[in-house]
């Protein structure tokens, strides 16, 4: 049973004091009201009795009995009604009278009863029928019942109708809720076949060489989406893929429920599916191998992200690192092209300009020195650190092509051309020559 606090079902806050603007906004009575309510009570104890009932409906949507009516909220509806300095207590002698100041409550508020009416010459519960519906429309989106109470409760409100007590709407949603599932548990089984059901059965089994069943591995989740777990996390995925897509027996069903038979289904031990309907055992257990390959494939996913995300940075990391070195290889050049300079303003004659540019290079280390430090400078004092990645792709070059295949990345956008490229890669990652020829992709 779903406990009321977790619902929107109206009800009065004990412990909780009401503010004088809280009473002035709900409990007080406008003209009109107060004509109404002397037209239909006469004595004061009555006029209290239905005071009491309109307003605290009014808030509530139901009738409260009165002794779950905070006695401030009677105090003020006294005050209202002119009734100062009496102890009176609202109190029905005779439920007749209570009944028909209820149905003239509703009829003043236009509101339709929780009860039978006759309809066509039959006795019909038209708000029951109503929220009957309302609860089996939400169920197939919902599963938590305080959910479709919820929404129950405001679609009764919407179409002008008492609220029933909570246990009976309770007992409504549970048993419509139940009604759903059953339907959409013998849907998942009878797309079963033998040999997908000997295989969920065997997950229940203790095989040798283990002490836990395969339900078991079911449930634990996925160590921590590193490089270092990655054989373990892909055998993990293997194994789930061997009960094929379970995608195509849930297909209809929402996301929501779902997502909440599964964390049903896990909550359980393997002894609990014993006795369990088998149609609700085997669909119960399908989400959760559903749900199992989601995280299993998400979890390669993560580590795939995270070890490129890690080479991008120790790359960049590497190339700032270099660029920090060559400050002082830059101030040799410099000093060296400062000397060529010199001489080139200092000379005016070819020859002598290119003996002394000689000499000034071979005072800084000379010409193959000075090219290499070139290269070196340029190489490094640019944005591009992609260089840089080789040397830490090579040692997970295995890893993250079979990460690559397993995931079948996708391109966001109508541009394919990064998947295709990697189609190359993939296709050609057997080839171990440094290049090779392909046309069909502009990299």
């Amino acid at each position: 049973m779903s406990s009321i606090e977790r619902t929107a079902y109206p009800r009065f806050a004990f412990g909780r004091i009401l503010k004088e603007h809280e009473l002035e906004q709900f409990y007080s009575l406008t003209p009109d009201e107060l004509r109404y309510i002397n037209q239909n009570a006469r004595t004061p104890l009555m006029r209290l009795n239905f005071t009491v009932q309109l307003k605290t409906f009014q808030r509530l949507g139901y009738f409260a009995e009165f002794k779950h009516v905070p006695k401030i909220i009677v105090d003020h509806i006294k005050k209202c009604l002119g009734q100062f300095n009496n102890d009176m207590i609202p109190n029905y002698d005779h439920t007749k009278t209570r009944y028909l100041h209820r149905n003239k409550i509703c009829s003043y508020l236009k509101i339709n009863r929780w009860k039978k009416n006759n309809v066509d010459g039959k006795a019909q519960h038209l708000g029951r029928r109503l929220a009957i519906q309302i609860a089996y429309q939400t169920a197939q989106t919902m599963n938590h019942p305080a959910d479709i109470i919820n929404v129950v409760i405001e679609e009764l409100i919407h179409h002008h109708y008492e609220l029933p007590p909570f246990d009976q709407l309770n007992r409504l949603v549970k048993h419509t809720r139940s009604l759903v599932n059953r339907k959409i548990f013998k849907q998942i089984y009878h797309q079963l076949d033998d040999v997908l059901i000997k295989m969920l059965d065997d997950l229940f089994i203790i095989k040798p060489g283990f002490n836990k069943t395969g339900y078991n591995s079911l449930k634990r989740l996925p160590k921590n989406p590193t490089i270092s777990h990655f054989k373990e996390l892909l055998e993990h995925h293997d194994w789930l893929l061997l009960f094929g897509n379970t995608e195509k027996y849930l297909q209809g069903i929402s996301k929501v429920k779902l997502q909440q038979f599964s964390i049903e289904a896990k909550s359980l031990d393997a002894s609990d599916f014993k006795d369990m309907n088998k149609h609700r055992r085997y669909a119960l257990i399908l989400c959760l191998i559903n749900q199992a390959q989601r995280r299993a494939k998400d979890s390669l996913a993560i580590m795939f992200s995270r070890t490129m995300s890690k080479m991008h940075k120790k790359a960049d990391e590497k190339h700032e690192s270099l660029r920090k070195q060559q400050e002082e290889m830059t101030k040799h050049l410099l000093g060296a092209f400062y000397d060529v300079l010199s001489v080139c303003k200092d000379e005016t004659s070819p020859d002598i300009i290119g003996k002394n540019v000689l000499t000034a290079m071979s005072n800084h280390g000379g010409v193959g020195m000075l090219h290499s430090e070139c290269e070196q400078v340029v190489a490094y004092h640019c944005d591009n650190y992609l260089p840089l990645l080789w040397e830490y792709f090579v040692p997970k070059r295995p890893t993250l092509l079979k990460l690559a295949r397993i995931l079948n990345l996708q391109s966001a956008s109508q541009d394919e051309s990064l998947v295709n490229a990697l189609q190359i890669v993939l296709t050609n990652a057997h080839i171990k020559s440094e290049s090779f020829e392909d046309d069909s992709v502009d990299v």
